[in-house]
């Protein structure tokens, strides 16, 4: 495997690192986590809190110059929060695949979980979303990216949505297999 020039983290608060350190952020985690299995690259923070899909939609211009080898795509969880159907936000993550698939991009699409919100049905159809863009575009796929906040007591911030430093050393532990399965098609 070659190793890819430049890996870019799409998302909102989950991927810029809301509340902790830069270095804390999982894009910082990943890419050392990366060194450590010989694979270097540039990683790329583009995370923006409180970014819905349609705000990722309308700066992915700003990602095109970038020329990523692969997209880290980690968005939805704020559009439910604000009262999206899960239709919508469906067809607004497959448009965003579309334009970055159109520029050569591979997408690595992170499956996305709420936390527990007592409907039980708007949490499996939300989860249940992402499966299927990446199934039906042939895009790799990171499964239950926010699990491992939930897994165990004290990886949340005092907002209980939120990771600290050990919810995403979590999450990039969960993660790290399945975006190095992602790089080999950026061969």
């Amino acid at each position: 495997m070659m190793d890819p020039s430049t890996i870019v983290a799409l998302g909102n608060s989950l991927t810029e690192g809301f509340g902790v350190a830069p270095k804390d952020a999982y894009p910082v985690k990943l890419r050392d986590i990366l060194a450590q299995q010989q694979v270097h690259c540039r990683m790329i923070n583009a995370g923006i809190s409180g970014d819905t899909c349609r705000g990722v939609l309308s700066r992915l211009h700003t990602i095109q110059p970038m020329a990523p080898d692969l997209v880290i795509l980690e968005i939805g969880i704020n559009d439910v929060l604000m009262g999206a159907m899960t239709e919508r936000i469906q067809a607004v993550i497959e448009e965003i695949v579309e334009t970055l698939l159109s520029w050569n991009m591979v997408v690595a699409l992170a499956g996305m979980e709420l936390p527990p919100m007592g409907n039980e049905e708007i949490e499996q159809s939300f989860a249940a979303l992402y499966r299927t863009v990446a199934e039906t575009r042939d895009l790799p796929f990171i499964p239950g990216f926010t699990a491992p906040l939930w897994a165990e007591p004290g990886r949340v911030q005092y907002d209980g949505l939120h990771p600290n430093a050990a919810g995403y050393t979590a999450i990039v532990n969960h993660i790290s297999p399945f975006v190095l399965k992602a790089l080999e098609r950026c061969a």
